[in-house]
């Protein structure tokens, strides 16, 4: 750790109740189990906490990027200069408020799934199964077959970079396929997520849930660590997973990063791989299905860190 990193690490302690560490590897941190140290990672102790830490960071000109779970993410292998802060235990609750269902950014969004549906509330069993937090899922409108995270939302609670509070609104947020505002924006942190649902019979929506859950399982591999798809859908008819099955990439290998063999918008780490496997992987895939059908895929999967 360099003299500048352990300053900035003690003045972070000075202003933050949370957990503050030095030089962090993101492979703990990252659904690939994959990724380079942070200069310094922080867990913020609640809403207040992360608002004070932003102003400074950014007072000071210190870059930050946001995580939750790790999932749909890929950390480079040299790490992330400035703060990684991760949306921890604090903004992890749910709560059912008459039809709404009011959830942490940091909460798994199955979770609230689960929630919603236990109290007979209809609007969130279509994404069901999906892996990450509320706050990765509405920053890209997660989705399954049967509609989007957006779908079902009223309010989000954010901070933004100069540690001020706000809502906002579907309107505000620019909802498309796979895409929010939050993906160009990102000078604000969500920190809370209010979804305003209807009743419904719990026992049907339970099922629906389950049965959107094995459809998801049964296509999806088991072995193996992922972020997740690699590639958005292009549209139309295709999917990213047929148009790889199709140039015949099932399989296709750099190190010990792997396509799926069960689903081939996936790339697993197999063991050892490193961010630069994975990368180098999906760039072959990348150049591959563009010479074959013309079509330029565009990464779901978020690319951070120091790659340079």
């Amino acid at each position: 750790m360099t003299n500048s990193e352990a300053q900035l690490a003690d003045g972070l302690r000075r202003i933050t109740r949370g957990i503050v560490k030095s030089a962090e590897p993101m492979s703990r941190h990252t659904s690939f189990g994959i990724g380079g140290p942070a200069d310094i990672y922080v867990e913020p102790a609640d809403g207040d906490d992360l608002a004070a830490l932003v102003a400074w960071a950014n007072g000071r000109g210190v870059p930050w990027c946001v995580f939750g779970d790790g999932a749909n993410v890929l950390v480079s292998d040299k790490g992330i200069r400035g703060l990684a802060i991760r949306m921890g235990r604090p903004f992890r609750r749910v709560r059912t408020d008459g039809q709404r269902v009011v959830a942490g950014s940091g909460a798994k969004l199955d979770k609230v799934v689960s929630a919603a549906v236990e109290a007979g509330l209809s609007g969130l069993e279509q994404v069901a199964g999906i892996p990450g937090t509320v706050g990765g899922a509405i920053a890209m409108n997660a989705g399954t077959y049967r509609g989007q995270v957006g779908d079902a939302l009223e309010r989000v609670s954010v901070v933004t970079s100069d540690g001020a509070r706000c809502q906002l609104y579907p309107e505000d947020l620019q909802f498309r396929y796979r895409w929010s505002i939050f993906q160009a924006d990102q000078t604000k942190i969500i920190v809370e997520a209010t979804f305003r649902l209807e009743p419904g019979d719990r026992d049907e929506l339970v099922r629906t849930a389950q049965s959107v859950r094995r459809r998801r399982s049964l296509n999806l591999p088991a072995e193996g660590r992922s972020a997740g798809c690699i590639f958005k859908n292009p549209g139309g008819d295709q999917s990213a997973g047929q148009l790889i099955d199709q140039a015949g990439l099932k399989g296709a290998r750099v190190g010990d990063a792997v396509v799926s063999d069960k689903h081939a918008n996936f790339i697993l780490n197999m063991g050892s791989a490193s961010a630069a496997d994975v990368r180098a992987l999906a760039e072959k895939v990348r150049e591959t299905v563009h010479a074959e059908f013309g079509i330029a895929l565009e990464y779901e999967v978020r690319i951070v860190g120091d790659w340079q």
